[in-house]
């Protein structure tokens, strides 16, 4: 996650650069490289793939800046990303979604252009929705207000435990084939899986 302490270590203690996306959990930051990199100017860089009945259409624009402006320590660089995503089946789009993303690099211009912006991302996004998707996505972790350390760590391996307990039923032959429809399933009738997690004589 993108934080003042990870971003300081990382370049000021460890020597290393950081590649990260600007969420709620630093507000100046986002609204800084909102109001930056706003406008309808041809995009820096674009890619577009094709797989699986699924076509993403990706834009970036990038700005250099100082990590004083955006408030990070080592900022080199804010950029935006533009995903359009269609969904097709039959030959046909059945639904497209629009999503428009912030983030910060300490790579500097000359070490990262657009295009090599634009690749680091594409690879940040398949191990985002590969690790992380479910935790981001259907558990929407990164919404959560709690901000005690010892609190949040519980419910993070409550979040794991989840995951671990959906993927244990996924070999019967009545089990939910996606995380959603299985937490959806013990909120409307916990009691099978609170006799799971309890012995009969407890």
């Amino acid at each position: 996650h993108t934080v003042k302490a990870n971003c300081r270590q990382i370049t000021q203690m460890k020597g290393g650069d950081y590649l990260f996306f600007l969420k709620g959990n630093q507000p100046l930051a986002l609204a800084k490289a909102q109001q930056l990199l706003s406008g309808a100017l041809p995009p820096q860089a674009q890619s577009l793939d094709k797989t699986h009945g699924r076509i993403e259409d990706r834009k970036l624009w990038a700005l250099p800046v100082d990590g004083a402006t955006v408030g990070l320590a080592g900022a080199a660089q804010i950029f935006r990303l533009d995903r359009k995503v269609d969904i097709c089946r039959k030959g046909r789009i059945i639904k497209t979604t629009l999503i428009t993303v912030y983030g910060v690099t300490s790579l500097w211009t000359d070490e990262a252009n657009p295009q090599k912006l634009l690749d680091l991302v594409r690879g940040y996004w398949a191990i985002e929705t590969k690790q992380h998707y479910r935790r981001d996505h259907t558990q929407r972790e990164d919404h959560c207000l709690v901000r005690h350390p010892v609190t949040a760590r519980n419910l993070s391996l409550m979040r794991s435990a989840a995951i671990f307990l959906y993927e244990h039923q996924r070999p019967k032959r009545d089990a939910k084939k996606s995380l959603p429809d299985w937490q959806r399933k013990n909120i409307r009738n916990p009691n099978p899986l609170i006799r799971q997690l309890v012995p009969p004589n407890a």
